[in-house]
């Protein structure tokens, strides 16, 4: 490839490097992605169902609910706050405030549910 400072601009590239580029008709360099993965490990990925590997919300959770009652307050007590001359705005960190309460709450919880695998 060329020393090009704009190697996406065919037009500044020599002529037998854009042919040669073309030649591969648009083929990727590589197999990638959840199509090309055999069907086995699609349907263990798929079988999830979407479920996050992370600590995200479990459906119905006391910590979900009390995330979904927070967010639609959360929101109007910011934009109060927003504009009042030499004021400073609170309301984001009281919403990082209740968010990180929330979160450890529920990681304590989670840490007395844990029953490993055997």
């Amino acid at each position: 490839m060329s020393d090009n400072p704009n190697p996406g601009n065919f037009a500044n590239r020599p002529k037998e490097e854009v042919r040669n580029i073309a030649s591969k008709g648009g083929q990727a360099s590589h197999r990638g992605g959840f199509a090309s993965m055999d069907p086995q490990k699609q349907h263990e990925i798929a079988s999830k169902g979407g479920r996050a590997s992370s600590g995200s919300f479990e459906p119905g959770s006391e910590r979900a609910r009390q995330a979904g009652r927070k967010g639609g307050r959360s929101g109007g007590r910011a934009r109060r706050t927003t504009g009042n001359a030499g004021e400073e705005d609170r309301g984001q960190e009281v919403i990082d405030q209740e968010a990180e309460e929330a979160y450890a709450q529920e990681e304590e919880e989670a840490d007395e549910d844990y029953e490993p695998e055997q």
